[in-house]
Parts: C-alpha cells; structure tokens; sequence
C-alpha cells in the first residue's frame, strides 16, 4: 500500500465515520441531496428517508446516505488526480 492509497483509505474511513456520527436538518439534507426541503419532508413521510421528530424538528442521520457519501469521496479523488 503506497502512501497516497493509505491517505485515501483513512479520509474514506474519516468521511465513514463522521457519516455514522451526524445528523442533518431538513435544510441541510436538502443541500446535501440536492432537492427542495419539501422533498426530503415527503420522502420522510414515505419514509424513503429515515428521521427521528424530537424537539420540534426532525434529526436525520447522515450514515443512511452512505453509498452516496463514499461515491461523493471517490469522485473527488478521480478529479483530483
């Protein structure tokens, strides 16, 4: 394993994990996937999209979007080099 594959490997593993410790709003999935907050709200209540509703809001959690994430990731390294 060269260098750059284990720098590639520990930001994926970063990427992973910080996936598996993080929420989002509505706002912030709608960035995230690209789509109007009243799409991720109709995708909750389909439940396409899993959310927990506490304090008012609802807490989505990132990790659900993983093989988006990791897809996102190694689409950056192909441009980047």
């Amino acid at each position: 394993m060269t260098t750059s594959d284990l720098i590639q490997a520990n930001i994926k593993a970063l990427a992973i994990f910080n996936a598996n410790n993080t929420t989002m709003t509505v706002s912030d999935c709608a960035r995230f996937l690209k789509v109007h907050t009243n799409t991720v709200k109709n995708r909750i209540y389909k439940g396409t999209i899993k959310a927990t509703f506490q304090d008012g809001k609802y807490h989505i959690p990132k990790i659900q979007f993983l093989t988006s994430i990791i897809a996102s990731f190694e689409a950056d390294i192909k441009q980047a080099g």
